[in-house]
């Protein structure tokens, strides 16, 4: 080998290192961009919308299940109280517990048998 051949390779060498560097660099620049750190709002923003995601894609939110059965309940017993105060000991109803023999039935056509 000549001294032109190891010049030559020393030149090869230093473009092959920078051809590198450079990609190396471009590939940081893209993953930083890609899968970079964002603004607290924007993180913020992305969680609420991963947790409408994830309910839309059937993955329950307990907090929200809790909440809705919490508000589920609360009606319940205010139907419960309205029921319970027409009903209660001075209610106009009067309730009566027979035996099913002893109840006249009466024709759909509404006429009495005798």
């Amino acid at each position: 080998m000549g001294p032109h051949d190891q010049s030559n390779q020393r030149g090869s060498g230093r473009y092959t290192s920078a051809v590198l560097t450079v990609t190396a660099v471009a590939l940081v620049a893209i993953a930083l961009q890609l899968g970079g750190a964002a603004p607290p709002s924007a993180q913020a923003a992305q969680r609420a919308s991963s947790s409408e995601n994830q309910e839309a894609m059937g993955v329950p939110n307990a907090f929200a299940q809790r909440q809705r059965m919490i508000a589920s309940l609360e009606l319940i017993e205010q139907r419960l109280r309205a029921i319970e105060s027409r009903f209660g000991a001075n209610s106009p109803v009067d309730v009566r517990v027979v035996n099913a023999d002893e109840i006249a039935t009466v024709p759909a056509d509404g006429s009495t048998r005798e």
